[in-house]
């Protein structure tokens, strides 16, 4: 599905998610959807997560950049103690944008919350998201075959017996070890849950730097997966049906489970709180035109690690280098504003 067809079918989502909303607050609608239940902000920063994955940060950096030079609006990053918490600020109203909400990820959660009126889809941020189990590439040139999750199990002491998972909050944490059972290596792996997604990032990157044997999760694109050479493990392709099941597994539909699949591709999209539908009217139509791409998101990336610059600085790179595209995001009297910022820079 293109992202254009994507946005198309989010219209009608984030349609009714508004119009929801005002109804409710124009009736004083009770419950979780009332304006008491979800105080609606109007003045202050924009709040923007900070989750940890330098993507989600450098694309949030750039559109912080965009609202404070180009809408005169003051911005901020909030950071959430760990995912469960990240769940709750943006539909309290304690963060009002999560730049990567990964939906299909968390998508028991994010349909729940869409359903309550809390948060709506704005733009894909970029396209063909990908999370997956990876070993360094040249651990599997040294071993043939490890590359095969079939093959796993034969070579768990080559790689230490363990499994580097998610933070145990994570939905994927659940994911992997239902893979590690029904592919039959969790007898043979031990599964590892760094605290964090920093730990997660610096126990591989630590790895691929010293060419040790490791087995973890990780998400594409990244910087980690694109500076060092890392391999994708094989697993059974990813299916509606196998995702069902599995979910269906999850939700307690299912007593039982024998199957998995690799992890779907998606566009990972924005997430707004509701609350700024009601008071910073140019926020929505800003948000939902945006698109950066997952080439131009990354050259940007690589730049502000390899310069090991500031994430303002990463911002002006993206919008001097990508000049086209993000002037069809803005207003003409906000593109003039951010000109006038990026001239000075």
């Amino acid at each position: 599905m293109t992202l254009t067809s994507i946005r198309r079918s989010w219209m009608w989502a984030v349609g009714i998610v508004t119009i929801a909303a005002i109804i409710s607050s124009a009736c004083g609608g009770g419950g979780e959807t009332s304006t008491e239940a979800t105080p609606l902000p109007g003045s202050g920063p924009l709040k923007f997560v900070d989750n940890g994955w330098e993507t989600n940060k450098v694309a949030s950096a750039i559109m912080m950049y965009i609202v404070e030079k180009g809408y005169d609006t003051e911005t901020e990053f909030v950071t959430p103690a760990n995912q469960e918490e990240f769940q709750e600020m943006i539909t309290d109203g304690r963060a009002d944008v999560i730049m990567e909400a990964w939906g299909r990820e968390y998508q028991k959660w994010y349909n729940i919350t869409e359903q309550r009126e809390f948060i709506g889809d704005r733009g894909a941020v970029y396209e063909d998201g990908h999370a997956g189990w990876f070993i360094p590439t040249a651990i599997v040139e040294a071993n043939p075959g490890i590359e095969k999750v079939e093959n796993l199990a034969d070579f768990a002491d080559v790689l230490g017996g363990q499994f580097i998972s998610c933070p145990t909050a994570w939905p994927c944490a659940n994911h992997n070890q239902i893979k590690l059972d029904t592919y039959g290596l969790s007898g043979a792996f031990t599964t590892v849950n760094p605290e964090s997604y920093e730990a997660l990032e610096q126990t591989l990157t630590d790895a691929g730097a010293a060419g040790e044997a490791i087995i973890g999760y990780f998400r594409e694109p990244s910087y980690l997966l694109q500076s060092q050479d890392w391999t994708r493990i094989e697993e059974p392709p990813a299916n509606q049906l196998c995702w069902a099941r599995v979910n269906n597994f999850i939700d307690g539909k299912r007593d039982s489970i024998d199957e998995h699949c690799e992890y779907q591709k998606e566009d990972v999209i924005t997430a707004l709180y509701r609350g700024v539908y009601g008071t910073r009217a140019k926020m929505p139509p800003l948000f939902f035109k945006m698109t950066m791409g997952q080439e131009a998101l990354m050259a940007t990336v690589v730049h502000h690690n390899e310069t090991a610059g500031t994430l303002e600085q990463a911002a002006i790179h993206f919008l001097t280098n990508n000049d086209a595209a993000w002037r069809g995001w803005v207003e003409a009297d906000a593109a003039t504003k951010i000109d006038a910022a990026l001239a000075g820079s």
